[in-house]
């Protein structure tokens, strides 16, 4: 049964990657430097390479894992998995998920990092069991994400 997730923080100084049990509970984790300066291939190798040292150091067989999530600064595409721009990293209309897709055969979303951050507070963090929360972040740039008037559970995925 696929009982694990991998989360990718791609942030403009630091790219973090933990993966965890489907309730949450970290079970490894990784923080390397961006060195966005290195361009959009240096960048993607970095964040592969933080993937393989979580699967590893965690123990877990790659078919166990349910998904990869990447959060990333925008504007981008989600559904096409594409970085449009950002000011902070070397991405220019480039398709970060289906190289990481290819690589481990495990399937890969893009989402904004503000708004998936709203969620992981909203689903295991201080906003658990609310229905309205507000998030802000505050790193190499500043964003925000919202859960209001939330009636129904968020499902984890299956």
């Amino acid at each position: 049964m696929k009982n694990y997730v991998i989360g990718v923080d791609l942030g403009g100084t630091k790219i973090s990657t933990a993966l965890s049990t489907i309730e949450g509970n970290i079970l490894s984790q990784t923080v390397v430097p961006t060195n966005a300066k290195e361009g959009e291939e240096a960048v993607l190798n970095r964040i592969i390479g933080t993937i393989d040292e979580v699967i590893h150091g965690a123990e877990v067989n790659r078919e166990d894992i349910q998904a990869i999530g990447i959060g990333s600064p925008g504007p981008l595409d989600a559904a096409k998995g594409t970085i449009i721009t950002t000011p902070n990293l070397p991405f220019k209309d480039y398709n970060v998920v289906q190289p990481i897709k290819d690589k481990f055969n495990i399937p890969v979303y893009l989402d904004n990092d503000a708004n998936v951050a709203a969620i992981g507070e909203f689903m295991f963090g201080a906003g658990k069991g609310k229905k309205n929360i507000v998030f802000f972040t505050v790193s190499t740039g500043v964003g925000g994400g919202a859960v209001l008037k939330r009636t129904e559970v968020i499902h984890q995925m299956h």
